[in-house]
């Protein structure tokens, strides 16, 4: 499975996904991290990625947030199912719907507990 992950603190998170990979998934996930949205480059090469995991607060540098992103990426057509919030926020949802993004996204909660990566991961 290939990934983009939007991220601005993956350093953090690197062991979480690195034991997730290699306890269940054998080593065959591949991912991908970017910690500014202008990093990626042209969003509608998103299409070549199984799923998208974006922290909603990214780095200040970033010309995106993770809204940004979300909705970049419901104007382009990819698939909502195949996105998984990533944050601290456990008030993630009333956020979301203030942004106008009503759709009942996967959330992945910081700090990341291994099994709910698993469970979510396996999921998709």
């Amino acid at each position: 499975m290939k990934i983009l992950i939007f991220e601005n603190e993956f350093v953090y998170l690197d062991t979480t996904f690195r034991y997730v990979n290699t306890m269940y998934f054998e080593n065959k996930l591949i991912y991908e991290v970017f910690a500014r949205s202008q990093d990626f480059g042209d969003l509608n090469k998103v299409i070549g990625y199984d799923l998208i995991i974006i922290d909603i607060s990214l780095a200040r540098k970033s010309e995106m947030d993770g809204y940004g992103l979300l909705k970049k990426l419901n104007e382009i057509g990819y698939c909502q199912d195949r996105i998984i919030i990533m944050t601290g926020n456990h008030q993630i949802k009333l956020g979301l719907k203030d942004k106008g993004l009503d759709y009942d996204y996967k959330v992945l909660t910081k700090p990341i507990d291994i099994n709910d990566l698993k469970e979510l991961l396996i999921a998709v």
